[in-house]
This record gives C-alpha cells, sequence and structure tokens, in this order.
C-alpha cells in the first residue's frame, strides 16, 4: 500500500509522494488543504479539491484504496518526470547519476513503458465529465492544456465529448513525458560517456593500533564514489583541533593515528582525482547538464498538471466501482 494506516479507522493525508518535495505558500497543497477545510465537508472531498487545485510538481496521497490503485499504477513511472533542477531544488541530478549504469537504464526504459500503457488503458477508462474537482482557472494563471479542457467540461457534457477528451488528454501527457523524457536521456547519454561503471571500485583500508594495551584492528572498506565525495580535508582539520585540546598522551596518540589513516585515504582518493578528472567533477558536470534541460520546472509542472486531471478522473471512477469498501477518510466530516 502506498499510505500504511494505523488502525482501521484512521485517515492519513501527505503533502506529497516519498520521492518528491512538499511546497509551501499559496497555491501549495498545504495551503490548499486549509482553505478547503469547511463545515460539511469530508476529508476526501477536501483533499481531492486541495490536490486538483496545485500548480507545483508535488504528489499528495491520501490512505484509501482508490489512491492505492493510482499510485500502483502511475507513481514510479512518472516520479523522474517530476523533478526539476534549480538553485533550490535538485533531485534530478541524483536520480540520472544513480540510475546510470546500463541494467539501470533499461529498467528506467521498462518503468516508461509501463507508465504509457497504463496511460494508454486509462483513456478507455475515463470520463472527464465526472470531473469536478478541476476548479476554474483565473486567466493569468491558465496553463497551456488544463484551461480548455476544464472549460469544455463544463460547456458539454455528452459521452463523445467526453471519450474525445480522454483520447486527447492522454496524449497530451504522453508527449509531454516523452519531451522531457528525450531532454533527460541527453545528460544520460553525457554521464554515460564517463565510465561511470568505475564508480563501484571498492578500496579497502586497514587501521591497527600500536599505542600500548589498546586493541584496534579496523578494516575499512569504500566504494570510489564514497570517496571521491567525501571531504577530507575537513575531517583532517577537526581531527588536529582535536588533537591539540587533548590533554591526555594516550588519547593524543590515539588521535593521531586516525589522523594516519586518513592522510592514507586521502591520498587514495586524491590519487583517483588525478588518474580519472572526469569522475572527481562528475556530479558537478551532471548538475550544470540538468540545470541547462531547458524548461525543466515548466514541464514537470505541466506534467504534474496533467497528472492531477488523471488522478481525480481516475479516484472517481474507482470510487464509483468500489462503493462498498469502507473509506474513513470519506466518513470524517467537518
Amino acid at each position: 500500500k502506498a499510505i500504511e494506516p494505523d488502525s482501521p479507522n484512521t485517515c492519513i493525508i501527505t503533502s506529497t509522494g516519498p520521492e518528491h518535495y512538499s511546497f509551501a505558500g499559496q497555491s501549495a497543497f498545504g495551503e490548499n488543504f486549509v482553505e478547503e477545510l469547511k463545515p460539511g465537508e469530508n476529508l476526501q472531498d477536501i483533499f481531492l479539491k486541495a490536490r486538483a487545485r496545485s500548480p507545483f510538481a508535488e504528489y499528495p496521497m491520501i490512505s484509501t484504496e482508490m489512491n492505492d490503485k493510482i499510485v500502483e499504477a502511475v507513481y514510479e513511472g512518472i516520479t523522474p518526470y517530476l523533478y526539476y533542477n534549480n538553485l533550490t531544488y535538485d533531485k534530478l541530478t541524483p536520480y540520472i547519476l544513480n540510475n546510470s549504469q546500463e541494467d539501470q537504464i533499461c529498467k528506467r526504459e521498462e518503468i516508461f513503458k509501463n507508465l504509457i500503457s497504463n496511460i494508454d488503458d486509462f483513456s478507455f477508462l475515463l470520463d472527464l465529465n465526472d470531473t469536478e474537482t478541476i476548479p476554474e482557472v483565473p486567466e493569468k494563471q491558465q496553463s497551456r492544456f488544463i484551461w480548455p479542457f476544464s472549460k469544455l467540461i463544463k460547456k458539454n457534457k455528452t459521452k463523445q465529448l467526453s471519450t474525445e477528451l480522454s483520447l486527447t488528454y492522454t496524449e497530451t501527457l504522453k508527449n509531454l513525458l516523452l519531451e522531457y523524457k528525450e531532454s533527460q536521456n541527453k545528460v544520460f547519454e553525457a554521464v554515460r560517456k564517463t565510465d561511470t561503471a568505475q564508480l563501484n571500485n571498492i578500496e579497502k583500508f586497514n587501521l591497527t593500533s600500536t599505542q600500548p594495551n589498546t586493541l584496534i584492528n579496523l578494516k575499512t572498506e569504500y566504494s570510489w564514489k564514497e570517496l571521491l565525495s567525501m571531504d577530507i580535508d575537513k575531517d583532517l582539520q577537526a581531527y588536529i583541533k582535536w588533537q591539540n585540546n587533548e590533554t591526555s598522551e594516550r588519547r593524543k596518540g590515539l588521535i593521531q593515528e586516525g589522523i594516519n589513516f586518513l592522510n592514507i585515504v586521502n591520498e587514495r582518493k586524491n590519487q583517483i582525482t588525478i588518474e580519472h578528472p572526469s569522475l572527481s567533477t562528475l556530479k558537478e558536470d551532471t548538475e550544470a547538464l540538468t540545470k541547462n534541460i531547458q524548461n525543466s520546472k515548466k514541464l514537470s509542472q505541466d506534467i504534474s498538471k496533467q497528472e492531477r486531471i488523471l488522478y481525480d478522473a481516475l479516484y472517481k471512477k474507482y470510487e464509483n466501482d468500489n462503493t462498498n469498501s469502507k473509506n474513513p477518510c470519506k466518513q470524517m466530516t467537518f
């Protein structure tokens, strides 16, 4: 399950999913949720209305069977396309660095194929005429996609139009996903030109104490990725300061052994940096590439807007098909 309540009478609502940021401020889910807390409204309806209004690339969840079905079908696949990189928020760079090996690339392609397949299936399930929580959007806030649908839904209630909207809408979502995926692919290709497999190489170090009455035989290993990300110079400064403030000669000796060990590790790190300079700057180089993806923030937000229409329509479809299930989120009314 996406969210597992501690008891059957509990309703849990999160402002985003486990892989995404939650945003604060006007129009963010949390702010919308508070605004929708009105007498007579139940938690599920408040959640759906607040979720539909957010313009941010966040993924609010609720502890219901309907949410679980949607998350199972959509969340893993759509996750990287809600990422973008700016000075404050960057889940995109670590995602690319952590998924650039050949087997991971193959898995990424398979997950994307499943997402697109699910979206195609949804186009025949959705009745967008039943989607009531998409709000009227002020003209200055109109996006290039969400506005025409919300407007048309309110003007025409024919089943034919609903089918046409479902097909057009799902094509729009797929096109956005494909556009962003192609932009990410270029960064993946650039990263893969570096032999990133070497980052998994393991270096082993031993520390054996020579101090009297001290038994230390420490065997430590680091991957190259870990070594290159370590700030050993900073650790050395901390150890030296610690040693200078120490009064016990025995403890000073132990600290010196720690300093000696760090110097050995640092020497190997510097050697790797000299021999493989592209690995030492890989994170910074990838960050620069992800920042240069044109319109990555807008693409992720447009995908998020389309996802909310999909979520809302699927939620209502699954709820109509699941009338006998207990739902504490709907039973809790203000």
